[in-house]
């Protein structure tokens, strides 16, 4: 029997390659049960039930009160790019999909925003990091170490969400389809016109940051990463004292490590004002 094809766009597939994988996930979508009794109007909506579902996956995220609702954010512009009637018609297979590299973005209300900047996914960044001052202050302290360059900014900023990404992202319960939305949207933002506009320059188009450009020719970029890095340990080593599973004994381990962080962060500072941080 022929099938009707129609064009996806890459969440649409990511989402349906995820539910493909997980026998549970797509009987919940597909429901059988009603469809084998000829009752489709007793079935829930396929829509509803992936929302739900990744709504679930997505909570840990909301609880880092920093990054979370940046990150969420992003990710719920993500998942109303889905084409969800077509991950039903797939799954069923009443029709098949094929992949659209130029598809249009969807309607959503997360682009609802005060700025329209160069696409919608750097609109809804620069929008989601103004309402959260915490957030705004860390990235306005990060500008800091750009000495006026464009482009050396945006690569700091790049180089710095991946490094920030919220610890539930970077475990192996966090499912594929989050960790790949977030990844993807990350990608497709504009960090050369976010870098301008926090410094408050005029932005001019000019090539865009190539997925496979490497950070390690400009030593600043380097030391900001550096930097980042230790401001990282020495927040995450501190948080592990609150966890209820530690002993004393680990958490006098982790506060030790933290203060290591704290320490060597100053001593980067002092170097730097030396002039010792760069080799000759």
């Amino acid at each position: 029997m022929s099938r009707v094809g129609f064009s996806a766009n890459t969440p649409t597939l990511l989402v349906l390659a995820l539910i493909s994988n997980d026998p549970q996930l797509r009987d919940a979508v597909v429901q059988e049960e009603h469809l084998r009794a000829s009752r489709p109007d007793r079935r829930k909506d396929p829509e509803a039930v992936i929302r739900s579902y990744l709504s679930n996956v997505l909570y840990p995220l909301v609880q880092d009160s920093v990054y979370g609702p940046v990150y969420s954010r992003l990710i719920a512009y993500s998942v109303d790019q889905i084409e969800f009637q077509l991950v039903d018609w797939a799954l069923r297979a009443d029709n098949a999909v094929y992949f659209n590299k130029e598809s249009a973005p969807i309607a959503s209300k997360q682009a609802e925003v005060d700025l329209v900047l160069s696409n919608e996914e750097t609109s809804v960044f620069w929008d989601a990091m103004m309402q959260n001052d915490q957030f705004a202050s860390r990235i306005e302290r990060l500008s800091r170490e750009w000495k006026r360059n464009v482009r050396r900014g945006a690569r700091i900023l790049r180089a710095y969400f991946k490094l920030h990404s919220p610890m539930a992202l970077r475990t192996g319960e966090c499912p594929f389809i989050i960790q790949s939305l977030l990844g993807m949207i990350l990608e497709r933002i504009n960090w050369i016109e976010v870098a301008a506009l926090l410094l408050d320059v005029p932005y001019n188009s000019q090539r865009s940051l190539r997925s496979e450009e490497v950070e390690d020719h400009d030593p600043h970029v380097q030391l900001a990463i550096l930097r980042e890095t230790i401001w990282l340990g020495k927040n995450e080593f501190g948080d592990y004292v609150l966890d209820p599973w530690c002993s004393d004994a680990l958490r006098g381990v982790c506060i030790d490590l933290a203060d290591q962080c704290d320490q060597a962060l100053q001593e980067t500072r002092r170097l730097e004002e030396d002039g010792h941080i760069f080799s000759a």
